[in-house]
């Protein structure tokens, strides 16, 4: 049956986006295991962007800042975010704490099996149809 070949073929790609998903969630842990955490305060907020923020927070004895995406909706000028950090370089924060990315895989494998099963479902079809049609053809 045809619908039993589709599926290893679109294994095989699941199995990528699994495998960066099971590599970004290891970099997070072996991360989250030098860093240190501070606690920041949003002090500005994209206009455009409300998940853009710019963050202020003390690493050591200096105050330092960083710009990048909120870790939830809702935050506001005031509010407080977890910073982590290397304590040899607490210039290169991360706002939040790092995971993997779960919807990035979620949404990848979405994709792949709900436009690539049907799409290899109809070619596949059409591919068996016109080798029918061509040993036909040829008798």
């Amino acid at each position: 049956m045809l619908v039993l070949r589709v599926v290893p073929i679109l294994a095989i790609p699941s199995l990528f986006v699994l495998g960066s998903y099971r590599n970004q969630v290891r970099q997070a842990r072996s991360f989250l295991e030098i860093a240190d955490s501070a606690q920041g305060r949003v002090v500005a907020q994209s206009s455009r962007s409300k998940r853009f923020i710019r963050v202020t927070y003390k690493a050591g004895d200096a105050e330092r800042h960083i710009s990048g995406d909120a870790p939830g909706p809702g935050l506001a000028v005031g509010d407080h975010v977890w910073i982590y950090y290397v304590p040899s370089r607490p210039d290169s924060a991360t706002i939040g704490r790092p995971t993997g990315s779960a919807g990035q895989a979620r949404t990848l494998l979405a994709i792949t099996w709900l436009l690539g099963g049907p799409l290899l479902l109809v070619f596949g079809g059409t591919l068996r149809w016109w080798t029918l049609f061509q040993r036909q053809r040829a008798a």
